[in-house]
């Protein structure tokens, strides 16, 4: 496998930005070019100890999901604003995701960056410390949103389970209506490839304009 190295340009805009996308011609590559601009990243890293590198995701219905995924929660709707392995104690680093079947709903995908939004001091206070079950087995563990002994946001509103009434105030904190003209669209085309800095962007699936089972992306994790 030959080296794949980010550009100047796609460094700096993930610095700056927390996404940055780019295109691929050959879709015969796409799994190969996810794994390589992992492997120039960091690490790419299994979902799950018996799965594969990349990911192939595609809208399901609840009863074909994985019971722990957020298909199972929201099956063919669309996807709350998350981080993805929140579950983790240490969330991937990167979320690479490509484009092989845009699908019939044309869905887009949701971006929306923390550092950007402006919240209170009494907000931000409650980020830090209003406590979560972060719901993993029995792995299973409590966490706050932010802390001030790591560089990452935590927020996964469906394997994060608040532990009194200001975890609800939380979740409003992060309400979509809120942030509406903050959030980001990516609108699908085959052979797009969208990265994504996930210790700051929080990202979501949007509406379908009707059913897409059709829909492939390819996602790689990094740490």
């Amino acid at each position: 496998m030959k080296e794949h190295t980010i550009s100047k340009f796609q460094t700096e805009t993930l610095k700056q930005v927390g996404w940055v996308t780019e295109t691929i011609a050959d879709l015969r590559d796409m799994e190969e070019y996810l794994i390589k601009i992992g492997m120039a990243l960091g690490q790419p890293k299994r979902l799950r100890a018996s799965g594969e590198v990349v990911q192939k995701l595609t809208p399901t219905l609840e009863h074909n999901a994985h019971p722990k995924s957020l298909s199972a929660l929201h099956s063919l709707l669309s996807f709350p604003m998350h981080i993805d392995t929140a579950h983790w104690l240490s969330p991937c680093r990167y979320v690479i995701l490509g484009c092989s079947k845009v699908g019939s709903g044309n869905r887009k995908t949701k971006l929306l960056d923390f550092r950007s939004l402006t919240i209170s001091k009494d907000e931000k206070k409650l980020l830090y410390s209003t406590p979560f079950k972060v719901v993993n087995g029995r792995h299973s563990f409590y966490s706050n949103v932010l802390s001030h002994q790591r560089d990452f946001i935590r927020y996964d509103c469906g394997c994060m389970v608040p532990t009194s009434s200001s975890g609800f105030e939380v979740f409003e904190i992060f309400s979509e209506e809120r942030w509406k003209n903050q959030i980001e669209e990516i609108e699908w085309q085959v052979g797009n490839v969208l990265i994504i800095d996930n210790w700051r962007v929080l990202h979501g699936r949007g509406v379908a304009l009707k059913e897409d089972s059709d829909r492939l992306l390819h996602r790689v994790l990094v740490v």
